[in-house]
């Protein structure tokens, strides 16, 4: 028996995967493009409304409430870096959960990951993805030598 190659949906075995693969690859075109605008350089981020109504209430209004304008392929992104927002996009798309790593070694880079842990926590709050936002809170409460029984010491 001949086997089948069923493109990259068949080899994407759950709707994470598919999303992962769309948001890299794009596939079928773009109906949304966010600008990210920061310190004046704009960059851009394709992505498909489906998957952003899927994991977001906020999007959900914002594509298909009752003042959503149908011919809208834009939205601006001005309080967030693109690595902040496509960070927030590989969450939604994919359930890529943000890189909790960080160097405690370097203080620039302790402090650079927590203003970007802080940022991503604000743009699932702005957007309404309740798991992101607990995922972060507790990186960042971990961050700050925090358990859930109280002070447990930096970086523990």
């Amino acid at each position: 028996m001949k086997k089948c190659n069923w493109g990259w949906q068949g080899s994407a075995k759950k709707l994470a995967d598919r999303g992962a693969y769309l948001l890299k690859n794009l596939p079928f075109p773009a109906d949304i493009v966010f600008e990210c605008d920061h310190d004046g350089v704009v960059e851009t981020i394709p992505a498909h409304k489906i998957f952003l109504v899927i994991g977001s209430e906020v999007f959900e209004a914002m594509f298909c409430g009752l003042n959503a304008d149908p011919l809208m392929s834009k939205v601006a992104i001005s309080n967030y870096s693109k690595a902040t927002f496509q960070a927030f996009l590989d969450f939604l798309y994919a359930d890529q959960h943000p890189s909790f790593e960080r160097d405690w070694t370097n203080a620039d880079s302790q402090s650079n990951w927590l203003f970007e842990m802080m940022e991503l926590l604000h743009c699932a709050s702005q957007y309404g993805v309740p798991e992101l936002v607990t995922l972060c809170r507790a990186a960042v409460v971990r961050s700050l030598g925090f358990s859930e029984g109280g002070f447990a010491g930096v970086g523990s």
